[in-house]
């Protein structure tokens, strides 16, 4: 009977056209000659088929075999596995080169230590053409005598499995489970096969991995990487945690090791099951729950807006747009989903109760005289205080919790449907507005429940600070930890992040309402001929306790007394004056400022529109357009005036504001804090700004195109994370 070769050299491709040749080419120069060569090609579409067959007419220890369709790599290799008839495996992969040398040197440390199951030789990264990108330590020399500490070692060094294009023995590849039609199965099949035997590395780098746009390796997108490996595989999400830990159980159990080493193994794999906990329930509740037909992907937009807060309507107002443009369907989660849901056409669902009113059936939020513009919802932490107070409040303290659990199921039930929730811009980690039990918890809610059901998460632009209290900065710092993608939208706030123990990476990217869509028109400025500039005023309603979360009557006063100041000074001087809101609050301020201005300083001449209260972004934008210079309290009165092209003077409450300023090279003489605020200094600044003007506006309008720009770069980082779905 003849003897077959000594080495089967496995060549597994789809659509390899560009480097097969390359690959084979290192093959057949093998020192070794013992060897055959089988390819199976995985129904290629490309050239493929032609150059197989080109080596297997010319050598015929090439041999080439075609499945009917793509069946996968697993499966692909699994059929290379069967189809081998030598004493020994070498996987090569279609565009990976090997040194002539290799199998020769492979073969000697096999033939001389039977206690061997696999040698390999170190690992050259190289690029498309050839270059060498780096020198890769694979670290994977396992020669200890116990199997258990190899297989531990395999699992803690294991990095890109490039030791499976090693030389095996085939026998001992056999009896593994090979690889599972789950991604990255090969991460399994490693540390199994070090439970056959030790693991042998040359000392000389002799194998060259190929990193470059089509690899293995450069999959982004889940999808594609379920069709790499198994595309007879139909289910949106497989439970890949879950088969990679049965694969782990199921090799140790079949391998031949000892009891004793057996159950040590078994016990590491249960810790890694607890470990793992959530991303195995997670996969529990979508194997119990039917699969989702083909879909344009689910953006669910979150934030605390719905407050009739026009300068936070235009951040998602933005957002929406750019999803509309990518061709994303859109659920918007807000404080008033009634008012986002009439405001936007879109449907909407309560950040608080999970309730959800339709696209076009809501109506317009109009804040009651002392609603400071947060929704309240249910409190845990409030619930438990109420009763522990008595019997008698313990009914109420119930009905708390009772309606939490109520609207997280709620909640759940929506974030199925969705693929990518973004917690889009505004300042939405803070807790001088209600504590840790608004914003951070509402925020942690959320971002728990949306990882539950496979929901990537993506904080984009969002704004930090004040954060004082030590349960608000677990709470956001856990919510961090959930989230795929963190951005905040000024350098202050990610080194407050970072003060709080935010580890993971944090980029800054300008605030996201610089990326709303306007007219161009507007940018246009209307000609004076001679007359003075036209001031438009923002105020709001500073220190009012019923609406700021610092009561301070007199700095109230103080504050509104020197806005009266300012714009009588404004009026004397000839400029023209409106006032604009961006929520309604700020008009009841106008109109505080406007008495005093009649009581104390004789001024009358106001018309209708002497205060402008805007309901939507678009009218708010042509407001602030027809001024040609603007003073401001809110941070998003100097965005949207940026956005027109309109030189601003700003009174800045926050840090935000100034970091603002300071970006247009304006921080010093341009933003004044509003403890500071004094109507003479106020003027002052305000002929300045009007002197400077015309060499402000150029540099506005090209700072915008820069914000523009990087918030574009932004959104095409942010939907990879659902490309393909």
């Amino acid at each position: 009977m003849p003897k077959g070769p000594r080495v089967t050299i496995a060549v597994p491709v789809y659509n390899g056209e560009q480097f097969l040749q390359e690959s084979i080419d290192s093959i057949v120069a093998q020192t070794f000659s013992d060897y055959e060569v089988i390819i199976s090609d995985n129904a290629s579409t490309d050239r493929t088929a032609e150059i197989c067959r080109e080596y297997a007419e010319r050598d015929p220890r090439v041999r080439y075999v075609r499945q009917e369709r793509n069946v996968g790599l697993a499966r692909n290799y699994e059929h290379l596995v069967r189809l081998a008839s030598g004493e020994y495996f070498k996987l090569v992969n279609a565009d990976d080169l090997c040194d002539p040398r290799l199998v020769d040197e492979c073969v000697k440390v096999l033939d001389a230590h039977p206690e061997v199951v696999l040698c390999y030789g170190k690992t050259v990264l190289i690029d498309a053409k050839g270059e060498v990108i780096r020198y890769h330590e694979d670290n994977l020399d396992l020669r200890q005598p116990r199997a258990a500490d190899r297989f531990r070692l395999a699992l803690q060094r294991l990095q890109l499995v490039n030791v499976l294009e090693g030389v095996i023995r085939t026998a001992s590849l056999q009896r593994t489970g090979l690889l599972g039609t789950y991604v990255a199965s090969d991460m399994a099949l490693v540390p199994e096969l070090a439970l056959h035997g030790q693991f042998h590395e040359l000392p000389e780098f002799m194998f060259y991995r190929r990193m470059h746009a089509g690899a293995s390796s450069s999959i982004v997108t889940d999808e594609d990487d379920l069709k790499f490996w198994d595309p007879l595989d139909r289910r949106e999400k497989p439970p890949v945690v879950a088969q990679r830990l049965w694969s782990y159980a199921t090799g140790i159990w079949r391998a031949p090791v000892p009891l004793g080493q057996k159950i040590e193994l078994l016990g590491g794999v249960m810790r890694r099951v607890i470990t793992r906990r959530k991303d195995l329930l997670r996969e529990l509740w979508y194997a119990w729950t039917p699969a989702r037909p083909a879909r344009t992907p689910v953006i669910g937009v979150l934030g605390h807006y719905g407050n009739a807060n026009l300068g936070d309507e235009a951040i998602i107002h933005a957002v929406m747009a750019e999803v509309r443009r990518r061709r994303g369907s859109l659920l918007a989660v807000s404080n008033h989903p009634e008012d986002t849901a009439w405001r936007h056409g879109v449907a909407a669902v309560s950040l608080h109760t999970g309730e959800r009113r339709e696209a076009g059936r809501g109506a317009p939020h109009v804040p009651a005289p002392d609603d400071p513009g947060l929704a309240r919802g249910p409190r845990p932490a409030g619930a438990l205080r109420t009763a522990r107070r008595g019997a008698g409040r313990l009914v109420r303290g119930l009905a708390g919790i009772g309606g939490e659990i109520v609207s997280s199921w709620r909640i759940l039930r929506h974030l199925r449907r969705v693929d990518l929730l973004l917690v889009a811009g505004s300042n939405q980690m803070l807790d001088n507005f209600g504590g840790p039990w608004e914003f951070p918890y509402i925020n942690l809610k959320w971002s728990v429940l949306a990882r539950m059901v496979g929901c990537r998460l993506a904080w984009i632009s969002v704004g930090a600070g004040p954060l004082d209290a030590p349960l608000s900065r677990r709470f956001v710092r856990a919510s961090l930890r959930l989230a795929d993608y963190v951005s905040v939208r000024d350098e202050g706030s990610r080194r407050l992040l970072r003060e709080i123990g935010v580890k993971q990476e944090i980029l800054v990217f300008p605030d996201l309402a610089h990326g709303l869509a306007h007219d161009e028109s507007l940018l246009a400025r209307g000609d004076r001929t001679g007359g003075r500039p036209t001031v438009a005023i923002n105020p709001m309603p500073m220190y009012d306790g019923q609406y700021w979360p610092e009561s301070a009557p007199e700095k109230n006063r103080r504050f509104v007394s020197e806005l009266a100041a300012l714009a009588a000074g404004a009026v004397k001087e000839g400029y023209g004056l409106f006032f604009f809101a961006t929520h309604p609050r700020d008009a009841r301020v106008a109109h505080d400022i406007l008495a005093l201005m009649a009581a104390e300083h004789g001024q009358r001449p106001w018309g209708d529109d002497t205060v402008r209260c805007s309901r939507t972004t678009e009218d708010l934008l042509r407001d602030i357009a027809s001024a040609d210079l603007v003073v401001t309290t809110r941070f998003h009165g100097a965005v949207l005036s940026l956005l027109v092209g309109r030189p601003t003077l700003a009174i800045a409450y926050y840090r935000k504001t100034q970091e603002l300023m300071a970006e247009l090279g304006q921080g010093d003489d341009l933003a004044i804090p509003v403890d500071d605020l004094r109507a003479v200094d106020v003027l002052e600044r305000l002929r300045l700004l009007e002197d400077r003007a015309e060499k402000l506006v150029p540099a506005m309008r090209q700072k915008s195109a820069e914000y523009r720009a990087a918030l574009r770069e932004q959104y095409d980082r942010v939907f990879k994370l659902v490309a393909g779905r």
